[in-house]
């Protein structure tokens, strides 16, 4: 999942951000919009970056046969948490970024087709199903890992079980 989860964050900054930015720059009425759109897409970039480091990290497992698994996620998750703290800023500029881009996709025809262009089928936007399902996916994020780590402390014992309950205790309070 932490693959398409990165699928996901790339589409939005390569596909959406350039044409959303650029339609709000060209219109002066937007300004505000813009500013606010690049300051979203700023924490969201952020986010990419972290899950690229943490994409590869995983990946590096794979090749390691005796790897303890859930031990490493622990550890991954607790050094990655003062990263994870970029959350805080993209979830508190998504709600307002939202309403924006659902009232100018309302109300204005030219935006909408900027959406649709950006929604068009290629085969790197297989399996999704728009803009409203990327961008909710960032913010289910952080709550799917507490829930991966609640799972992993049902079905593992570590030799230190309150390692699992530290990291999802932290990220509970992210």
């Amino acid at each position: 999942t932490e693959k398409t989860y990165v699928t996901c964050l790339s589409l939005l900054l390569s596909r959406f951000m350039p044409s959303i930015l650029k339609f709000c720059s060209e219109n002066d009425q937007l300004v505000s919009v813009h500013e606010k759109g690049q300051k979203f897409f700023f924490w969201l970039k952020k986010v990419s970056e972290i899950h690229t480091r943490v994409l590869l990290e995983m990946s590096e497992w794979a090749v390691e046969k005796d790897k303890e698994y859930v031990t490493s996620i622990c550890e991954l998750f607790m050094s990655s948490l003062s990263t994870f703290t970029s959350y805080e800023g993209l979830v508190t500029l998504h709600g307002e970024f939202m309403e924006w881009v659902s009232l100018l996709n309302s109300t204005n025809p030219k935006f909408s087709e900027v959406l649709k262009k950006c929604e068009a089928p290629s085969k790197d936007f297989v399996g999704w199903s728009g803009f409203q399902s990327l961008m909710i996916t960032p913010i289910q994020r952080l709550p799917r890992y507490v829930l991966l780590l609640q799972e992993l402390n049902k079905h593992h014992h570590l030799p230190d079980d309150n390692q699992i309950l530290k990291v999802t205790q932290k990220l509970e309070k992210l």
